[in-house]
């Protein structure tokens, strides 16, 4: 477990975990001090002529000029107050480098699991549920930082000071305080070992129903439209309650588990004190010995309880959320760079052909082709449709296109392999549209410009988009033009404004290519009609390729691909297919008679 939590760490903060641990050594022995300075201050009240006639205390007599008694006790006053002022600054300052490195650590593997999971390959998402990944983000690393890393510095740093002040007892004491640590370590060991398998059981439940709170809460928040016209809000919110009610009870239980160790902790020293005592009248037969010993224990107990304490709720919150550290330990392994992806910005000539040669994928998991040997050329400049049945791969092979997906076979831009490394640069010429267009809770022109920094957005590109997507009209009603908020997931757009500032979206950046995914499908007959003419004339200068099924957008492309079963079974213009194959005759989706 140790070691896994290690790896995850990156070298630097490997080294400051060290530092923090070299910080916790040094803390440990003013930790001593503090508890080591109370015996001779004891020692004094009790019998202080005793005590001047030591030949140490003479020697520091003769060093500080101190000729009375009196004099002795007041220097020893303010030894014991210099010894606990620069402890509390050395505690102190280790807290603050603790904490700073721990959530320092929170935000850098949060940034470092959402970055990975932003780059990694488009078919890890397709095998991922979204709510997950946001879990491990936004749960599972706070979990981790505050369930398992705090409590792990917490143990280490109790274990350091415990070991030091044990080490000082028994420089003075060897044989009491060797039985009493040998009490208090069984006593440890058997209520770590009571409570160890509980807290890693209540730790899995715990971890079961934070997944099911995450998955339940996302379906309800994004499917609310469709739950309330179904009016099937209860039993969502039936679900999410049994979560959080198997959340809290978790919880809970591992709450009473951790408090229990404390009270068998303060019996235990209460006997210990009581120990002292038999010890001083049946042994050493001088129960006044013990009354500086007593202050001693006293002293040391009173940081040792709180030590064993914290030693023990930490040892069970890291068994309660171990299973967090598999899990963010994996989650980094699966995004972990693989050097593929290119950094450097990059230009990728496009200016004859885009081929596939004997093109094959199938979806992760699944045995069925979902392209099998496809053959294609796209020439630059034309415009061609993919059509076919359901499930024939269009869409798949628009994903290959855009570069989202690689499977066997080739892929050439010019007669180049389009390499993992170049596609960046390949993507940078692309415009997409996809089937339901992403919106997000901001202005018209952040959701045209998507991704692009507020200062950096280029509102003459945002307009001559929206212009093309025949939105301007709709625009120019608007209260406060492009810098109008339209809701979460644009709340407060028709189905038809959605589509269209999706194509606005693509046209932004003036790509040389432009794939369009069912894009038209939202829009009425006029403004459909209107669109296509304007993407009509784009094409003259654009690589246009559409997935389809109204004829008015099929009919004006160069190209007509019939796919069938991830096959490619026809192609041609529209007008020859529509004479030779099925599938445009007799009422299909694309027969001459459809209306567009």
């Amino acid at each position: 477990m140790m070691r896994t939590l290690w790896r995850i760490l990156r070298p630097g903060e490997r080294r400051e975990a060290l530092r923090i641990f070299l910080w916790m050594v040094i803390t440990s022995g003013f930790e001593m001090l503090g508890v080591g300075v109370v015996l001779p201050v004891a020692m004094f009240l009790v019998d202080p002529r005793h005590v001047m006639a030591m030949p140490a205390v003479r020697t520091v007599e003769r060093f500080l000029g101190i000729s009375s008694g009196r004099d002795f006790a007041v220097a020893l006053a303010l030894m014991l107050l210099v010894v606990i002022g620069a402890k509390a600054v050395v505690v102190s300052r280790g807290y603050r480098r603790q904490f700073g490195f721990l959530y320092r650590l929170q935000k850098d593997l949060s940034d470092r699991l959402l970055a990975g999971y932003m780059a990694a390959p488009y078919a890890f998402h397709l095998t991922r549920n979204s709510t997950d990944l946001l879990k491990n983000v936004r749960g599972e690393i706070p979990v981790l930082t505050d369930g398992v890393l705090l409590p792990g510095l917490q143990l280490i740093s109790e274990l350091v000071v415990s070991l030091a002040v044990f080490g000082l007892l028994m420089a003075v004491s060897p044989g009491l305080t060797l039985g009493i640590g040998i009490v208090l370590g069984a006593a440890f060991a058997v209520v770590f070992r009571a409570t160890r398998m509980r807290s890693e059981r209540l730790g899995r439940a715990r971890q079961d129903a934070l997944t099911s709170m995450f998955r339940h809460a996302a379906t309800g928040l994004s499917a609310i439209k469709d739950l309330t016209v179904l009016d099937r809000q209860d039993r969502l919110l039936s679900q999410h309650e049994q979560a959080t009610r198997r959340y809290s009870e978790a919880s809970a239980a591992q709450m009473v588990t951790v408090h229990m160790p404390r009270l068998a902790i303060e019996g235990l020293a209460f006997a210990g004190l009581i120990g002292i005592l038999l010890y001083a009248e049946w042994i050493l037969r001088r129960p006044q010995a013990a009354i500086p010993l007593m202050a001693m224990y006293a002293m040391a107990v009173f940081r040792l309880m709180p030590s064993l304490t914290k030693m023990l709720n930490a040892a069970m919150s890291i068994r309660f959320n171990r299973a967090t550290i598999a899990i963010v330990a994996q989650a980094l392994t699966e995004v972990a760079p693989t050097g593929d992806e290119e950094t450097a910005s990059v230009a990728l000539p496009f200016s004859r052909e885009i081929t596939l040669c004997n093109f094959s994928y199938s979806y992760p998991g699944s045995a069925r082709h979902a392209l099998e040997g496809v053959d294609l050329t796209i020439a630059k400049g034309s415009a061609v449709a993919f059509v076919g049945p359901s499930g024939a791969g269009k869409s798949t092979l628009a994903d290959v296109l855009l570069g989202l997906l690689q499977g066997n076979g080739d892929v050439l831009v010019d007669g180049e392999p389009l390499a993992p490394g170049a596609m960046k640069a390949w993507r940078r010429q692309i415009g997409y549209v996809p089937q339901q267009v992403y919106l997000a809770d901001d202005t018209v022109a952040a959701n045209v410009a998507f991704g692009v920094a507020e200062h950096e957005i280029d509102r003459k590109a945002v307009m001559r988009a929206l212009t093309t997507a025949q939105l301007m009209h709709f625009v120019a009603e608007l209260p406060a033009g492009i810098d109008t908020e339209i809701g979460d997931r644009g709340a407060r757009l028709s189905g038809g404004q959605r589509q269209r500032l999706g194509i606005a979206r693509a046209l932004y950046h003036d790509p040389a290519i432009l794939v369009l995914d069912e894009a038209t499908s939202a829009l009425d007959g006029p403004t459909e009609t209107d669109l296509v003419a304007a993407i009509t004339a784009l094409a003259r200068h654009k690589t246009l390729i559409v997935i389809a099924h109204r004829l008015s957008t099929v009919a004006c492309c160069d190209q007509v691909v019939l796919l069938e079963g991830g096959r490619v079974v026809a192609r041609g213009v529209f007008a020859e297919l529509a004479r030779q194959h099925a599938f445009f005759q007799g009422g299909g989706p694309l027969a001459a008679s459809s209306v567009a």
